[in-house]
């Protein structure tokens, strides 16, 4: 449809003159089912375009158009549309109803790509609402169904599609992530730094770009399970308790029954669980040792220690460059694997990895 294509150009105002004299003609021809079909493009034009009172106008028109052929199927990409609207202002409770009931529909009549659609526009209500791991949840639902329609002649964009949901999985990841530091004042902007230092690390010792976009991901979520470590634990100034140091290991564990619960297409669990395990085997959670710890968790140890050498805390001040590199270089083949530290020590003297000022 010449509308649908100007719309995928950015041609708005052909897109709207095209769809218009398409919804005029279906009028004349009497083609209902084609014409509800031109409205929801509408619908999408006008949102997309932040017209929100035309989209509604056009959803309206298209809903009423359904109703009248008796057919629920149509419906479902109405009802996503009125979510979609609803979502971007800002009355949640009703875009979360529209939307859950277009996945509905999608299910019922089975329509993969609208049950996809359905639960990325669900994610991106939820992660309106800060309900960040319903919106991961979310979001692999839809990455799963899209794989699923990687041999469909009908999706030209798939591609697209999947880039969109991996920026939207990153996004996310790294807004829970800083949610999470909030509660610590110390460690903010920690798990960025990690997940850059890591990535470049990881990426330098061979990991393929796949690896290496969810190796950022977990590297983002290694310390979620923080999010049940008490405030007062996590901020305080002076020497823990070995009751409080064990309530703190236990964030390797909380973190990694918290990441069980997705379904991610990478393991990132060795990131959450195992980045404290050490070389000689006197780390925790699970006291690993040498290459039984996963080698993810191996590079993530590395990239993370570093930035906490690196970055003022509680109970010290920031080390400079040169100190961190000094003390880590003592504890390689101890704390470190050797091999992986030689890489990071040269990465970082070289300035391929870059450092930030405040570091």
């Amino acid at each position: 449809m010449l509308g649908m294509l100007y719309t995928d150009l950015q041609r708005w105002h052909s897109a709207e003159h095209a769809l218009q004299r398409s919804a005029a003609l279906c009028r004349e021809l009497g083609e209902v089912q084609t014409e509800v079909m031109v409205e929801v493009s509408r619908a999408e034009l006008f949102v997309t375009r932040g017209r929100y009172d035309r989209a509604r106008a056009a959803c309206d028109r298209a809903h009423a158009l359904a109703l009248a052929l008796g057919q629920e199927a149509p419906l479902g990409e109405i009802l996503r549309w009125y979510g979609a609207i609803e979502r971007d202002s800002g009355a949640h409770d009703r875009a979360e109803t529209s939307l859950r009931a277009a996945h509905a529909i999608a299910r019922r009549h089975d329509i993969p790509l609208l049950e996809a659609e359905a639960q990325r526009e669900l994610a991106m209500l939820f992660r309106c609402q800060k309900r960040n791991q319903e919106a991961l949840q979310a979001l692999l639902a839809s990455r799963r169904i899209f794989i699923g329609l990687r041999a469909s002649r009908d999706i030209a964009d798939l591609g697209r599609r999947l880039y969109e949901l991996e920026t939207q999985f990153l996004t996310i990841v790294r807004e829970w992530a800083e949610s999470i530091e909030a509660k610590d004042p110390y460690t903010h902007g920690h798990c960025g730094r990690v997940a850059a230092y890591g990535t470049r690390l990881a990426s330098q010792l061979g990991f393929d770009l796949e690896s290496l976009r969810w190796f950022r991901m977990g590297a983002y979520l290694h310390d979620v399970g923080k999010m049940e470590t008490p405030i007062e634990i996590l901020n305080k100034p002076g020497q823990l308790t070995a009751e409080e140091f064990a309530i703190i290991r236990a964030h390797t564990t909380a973190g990694d029954r918290i990441v069980s619960a997705f379904d991610f297409p990478w393991d990132v669990r060795p990131l959450v669980r195992s980045h404290h395990e050490r070389w000689d085997g006197r780390g925790y959670p699970d006291g690993l040792a040498g290459e039984s710890i996963p080698l993810a968790a191996r590079v993530l140890c590395v990239a993370d220690v570093f930035d906490a050498l690196t970055t003022a805390r509680p109970y010290r001040d920031a080390l400079s460059v040169a100190r961190a590199l000094e003390i880590m270089r003592a504890d390689a083949g101890r704390c470190f694997d050797p091999e992986i530290y030689d890489v990071f020590e040269s990465l970082v003297t070289a300035a391929v990895i870059e450092i930030p000022a405040a570091a």
